[in-house]
């Protein structure tokens, strides 16, 4: 399985995109054998479809299903991955979701800013409000940099947030945000 989940993002690293077949088969196997992989495993390969802008549904679905049996052992990446992926698709269902709020929450302090910025937008992007996932996000990202701080606002559409920090990629201003 390691193979399998490394192989298409590491071409599409090298800026080779794996071919559709290559795709289908590592999908099919994944299917076949869902038990041996990890979250990890499944995270990379949700991102290495989401980089090829290839859909395989039955895929998805064992995904979001081994991630509802599996939560309370994903690490932030492995949250942000899946969760940013099914985003990417429009596929993300409420059990999935509510799975990885509650795994997000309660591992907020190991989530870095692109992986806040990846949950945010994913949530905003299917349309999943949670008030509580927003908070915890709100608090971690108070210990960032303005920068990244103002990234976040913007994931999270707080629009009176990102005026305080600036434009997401541009500095803003230091003095602006809690300490």
């Amino acid at each position: 399985p390691k193979l399998q989940c490394r192989l298409p993002g590491n071409l599409l690293r090298l800026g080779i995109t794996p071919p559709a077949g290559l795709m289908k088969n590592i999908a099919e196997y994944a299917i076949d054998h869902a038990d041996e992989f990890s979250l990890r495993d499944f995270g990379l390969l949700a991102s290495a479809f989401e980089g090829v802008k290839q859909l395989n549904a039955e895929l998805f679905e064992v995904i979001r299903s081994r991630f509802v049996k599996l939560a309370d052992t994903a690490a932030a990446a492995d949250v942000a991955r899946i969760v940013r992926a099914n985003a990417a698709f429009k596929v993300g269902d409420k059990r999935m979701l509510e799975a990885a709020s509650a795994r997000a929450r309660a591992i907020i302090d190991s989530f870095n800013p692109g992986d806040l910025i990846a949950v945010a937008e994913a949530y905003a992007k299917l349309g999943h409000a949670d008030a509580e996932l927003t908070e915890a996000i709100r608090a971690r990202a108070e210990r960032f940099d303005p920068k990244h701080r103002a990234a976040i606002a913007a994931a999270l559409g707080d629009e009176n947030e990102k005026k305080k920090f600036g434009p997401p990629g541009g500095g803003g201003d230091d003095e602006g945000g809690a300490n």
